[in-house]
């Protein structure tokens, strides 16, 4: 099975390992991968996905599908204010419920 218990009480996993998914569109768009998200959140109360960047590519808003809502992590010093506006668009697009934004490496304010 895909999912993991870790050391830690309540706490599973399920990792890609060191696969290298070729096209993961077609993995995180599939009607196969949307019916495990399903099943998961119907067996666990809460269901994290990490995903990279959405500066990186379109991974993460296409794994955003399948979530209720999302966290929005922003690193000072490496996100600028145009990367910040254009994930702004890319969400309000997508039609993302954001529930919060985190600062990354911040300095003290």
């Amino acid at each position: 099975e895909a999912i993991v218990k870790t050391a830690v009480e309540n706490l599973s996993i399920v990792s890609t390992g060191k696969a290298s998914i070729e096209h993961p569109q077609s993995l995180f768009g599939s009607e196969r991968f949307g019916a495990f998200i399903t099943a998961v959140a119907q067996k666990y109360d809460f269901v994290l996905i990490d995903t990279p960047s959405l500066e990186n590519g379109s991974d993460a808003l296409m794994l955003s599908r399948h979530a209720e809502d999302v966290f929005v992590l922003l690193s000072q010093g490496k996100t600028s204010r145009k990367q910040a506006r254009e994930l702004k668009e890319a969400i309000d697009l997508a039609k993302l419920n954001v529930i919060g934004v985190v600062l990354n490496l911040a300095k003290y304010l």
